[in-house]
């Protein structure tokens, strides 16, 4: 049984902070000024001074392990909340990023393993995430409700092995 309390955080990136964001245009077909080479008007500069985002994470966890079958169980609740976050999607002509965004995701999972034989094994996993309180919809569209796997893989020798898998993961409803 474990209960787990963490704190992260995520710097921002060169980027977000002193992004300067401009095209140039080469091999243009009619030359400007006599140029085949010319910057767009069109250019964008971070602003600079975001704090780092913020994560706060709560766990409740139990980890079975069945060792005379080969079996491990692996199930959690959590709660996460995240603040400050730096969620604008940044493009040439809008750098403002900012730290005013925040979301919490909520919800379970599970995974299993089994140690068939020597040589086989297979898994399974499962995830439910509630993604609520959103305060920016870049924050709903980078997650999703149901997630899962399934697989099988063999052990050929110490050095080779074969597996074959099927992920899903499905929208924010």
């Amino acid at each position: 049984l474990r209960a787990v309390m963490s704190k992260a955080t995520r710097t921002p990136d060169l980027f977000e902070e002193r992004g300067n964001w401009s095209y140039t245009l080469t091999d243009l077909s009619v030359p400007v000024n006599g140029e085949t080479t010319g910057r767009l008007f069109t250019s964008a500069r971070a602003p600079g001074g975001l704090s780092s985002e913020q994560i706060w994470s709560r766990e409740l966890g139990y980890l079975l392990r069945l060792r005379g079958i080969g079996l491990t169980l692996d199930a959690r609740v959590f709660d996460d909340r995240l603040s400050r976050l730096i969620s604008k999607r940044l493009s040439v002509l809008d750098m403002a990023s900012s730290n005013h965004d925040s979301v919490r995701l909520s919800g379970a999972e599970l995974q299993a393993q089994w140690e068939i034989t020597s040589s086989w094994s297979g898994w399974l996993s499962y995830g439910y995430l509630l993604n609520r309180d959103a305060s920016n919809i870049e924050e709903t569209a980078q997650y999703s409700k149901h997630s899962g796997s399934l697989g099988v893989s063999l052990a050929w020798s110490r050095d080779w092995r074969t597996s074959l898998a099927h992920y899903v993961s499905s929208g924010n409803g």
